[in-house]
């Protein structure tokens, strides 16, 4: 023992020190415990003869699948069942297969007694790097503040085990693994993510999954494999099968290539004769009542040189009348009638403003109306005309006419019908084909004057020119072997007996000539 200034000091050793304070923390310990049983007394007796109870009468958990960035939801209501008006607390958390939670909060309700309160929302965002696999979700019913209140008392909750799953957008759905192999993201929307895979049977398709299991998602699924099973057209890819079970998917014709990949602004007379194929198969989809309202280059695929319209999802049959006069758009390639109910209902001229939107596009290396503010995107639509497309690429003023009056903001100046429109592709493709041809035969380039040759007597034939494909098949036995010839011959000679009898150049003459036509082109390019 010490003295300072008049003062005794208890030195102790370290080992005294430690015990010293270990006894300390006991006794501290013991009083909150203390405390705390106190409080629960005093609790207790302000609720004597106060009956607080509540139960939770429906609970809709989330469920399905979920990709960063999306949100999760669930919903509950609940009942105050006991016989004071009452002040509850709702908790709502999300945990994954590790048991880490997320998102754990609450909120107050207050109720009287018997009273049902309203649905209580509860929504969590799936983080950018999320944690794969299955959630569940834990909704709770508190007598009082869990955040707050140590001894909070817990009413009613509801949990459902794997009630939904997380996975990266590039992670195809397992419930698929035993019908396709060596799946591979290949891209996606608004609604689906599309997969690259290998059938059983070992052919190579594109498989096509809802992004959500929503509402929004259920009817986009709909309206698009109805729109799609009708449609079978060498212009549209192929739907080959279909099922909700184990999950929604299509399985479709696979194509590694869309316009949006092609180099641009790229020749006029190909994007020409793109285009003019591309509506060849929109033709067909109008013929069926079938408006597409979503084309742009991302949905038009190329199988070889062959262009094919892709993802119906948009699409909006002619006599459907429950649709809303604002129809969903891409806004980059969005007719004036799908921004702005004054331009009146979306119809099948609607896609021939996309069409020529498209065309624009690939003379030009742009759309025709752009910024970074996707407002002042859709005003320059519906309120400015485009740049003319030969002022960005002179090159492109040989069809700057069809492309315009395409983009005519008023309906009844655009083309009236796809027809139309190819009556116009159809007579600048001629001029310029029968240019290149005579240009190429001179330089002896017999791929190119193949080409073209075969190009204009597939022009004749869809629309039914009987001189004018004899003309050209005549030359195109240049280009034939023995066998073709003779196949050539013999389908001159019956366009001619056809001519004496005067009969009508039907459907399957066409179809017989374009088979003749791409059996020879494919040959030679083999």
């Amino acid at each position: 023992m010490d003295w300072k200034g008049g003062k005794r000091i208890l030195k102790l050793s370290d080992e005294a020190l430690e015990e010293a304070m270990r006894m300390r923390g006991e006794a501290l310990e013991i009083a909150e415990k203390i405390r705390i049983e106190s409080a629960k007394t005093m609790y207790w007796k302000r609720l004597r003869g106060r009956n607080v109870s509540a139960s939770i009468i429906d609970f809709i958990p989330a469920t399905g699948v979920y990709y960063p960035g999306q949100r999760v939801c669930s919903r509950l209501r609940f009942k105050n069942t006991g016989n004071v008006r009452w002040t509850f607390y709702i908790s709502y958390s999300v945990q994954d297969g590790s048991g880490k939670r997320y998102n754990i909060r609450s909120h107050a309700v207050t109720l009287d007694p018997g009273e049902v309160s309203s649905w209580q929302y509860m929504c969590w965002d799936v983080p950018r790097n999320p944690v794969t696999g299955w959630y569940k979700v834990v909704m709770v019913v508190w007598k009082t503040m869990p955040e707050k209140d140590p001894n909070a008392i817990q009413l009613d909750f509801r949990e459902r085990a794997n009630s939904f799953r997380v996975l990266r957008k590039e992670d195809f759905a397992p419930e698929l693994a035993s019908y396709y192999s060596d799946a591979e993201y290949v891209g996606g929307g608004g609604f689906g993510r599309v997969f690259k895979a290998r059938r059983r049977d070992g052919k190579i398709v594109a498989v096509k999954i809802p992004v959500s299991l929503d509402r929004e998602a259920g009817k986009s699924f709909i309206r698009e494999l109805e729109a799609w099973k009708r449609l079978r057209h060498r212009n549209i890819i192929k739907l080959y099968d279909y099922n909700i079970l184990p999950i929604p998917y299509l399985e479709m014709e696979y194509a590694d290539r869309s316009l949006e990949d092609l180099e641009k602004p790229m020749d006029v007379g190909e994007a020409a004769r793109i285009i003019l194929e591309v509506a060849e198969g929109l033709k067909y989809a109008h013929m069926n009542g079938i408006i597409h309202g979503d084309l742009k280059p991302q949905n038009i695929l190329l199988l070889g040189n062959t262009p094919k319209i892709t993802d119906w999802g948009l699409a909006k049959f002619r006599k459907e009348d429950r649709s809303p006069r604002i129809s969903p758009f891409t806004p980059l390639y969005a007719a004036p009638e799908q921004l702005l109910e004054k331009f009146g209902e979306v119809d099948e001229r609607t896609d021939i403003w996309q069409l020529g939107a498209v065309f624009y596009e690939l003379v030009t290396g742009r759309p025709p109306f752009y910024s970074d503010d996707m407002v002042e995107t859709m005003h320059k639509i519906i309120s400015e005309k485009p740049v003319e497309p030969g002022r960005v690429n002179p090159e492109a003023r040989s069809v700057e006419h069809i492309i315009m009056k395409c983009l005519e903001k008023s309906k009844d100046k655009r083309y009236q019908s796809v027809e139309e429109l190819q009556r116009d592709l159809a007579e600048y493709l001629k001029i310029n084909y029968n240019r290149s041809l005579d240009e190429t035969r001179i330089k002896g380039d017999l791929t190119r004057s193949r080409f073209f040759c075969a190009q204009l007597i597939l022009l004749s034939a869809r629309y039914k020119d009987y001189m004018e494909t004899i003309k050209y098949l005549s030359i195109f036995k240049d280009y034939a072997c023995e066998e073709e010839r003779r196949q050539i011959n013999s389908l001159i000679e019956q366009i001619n007996i056809r001519m004496k009898r005067e009969i009508a150049f039907d459907d399957e003459l066409k179809n017989r000539i374009e088979t003749l036509v791409y059996n020879v082109m494919l040959k030679k390019r083999l």
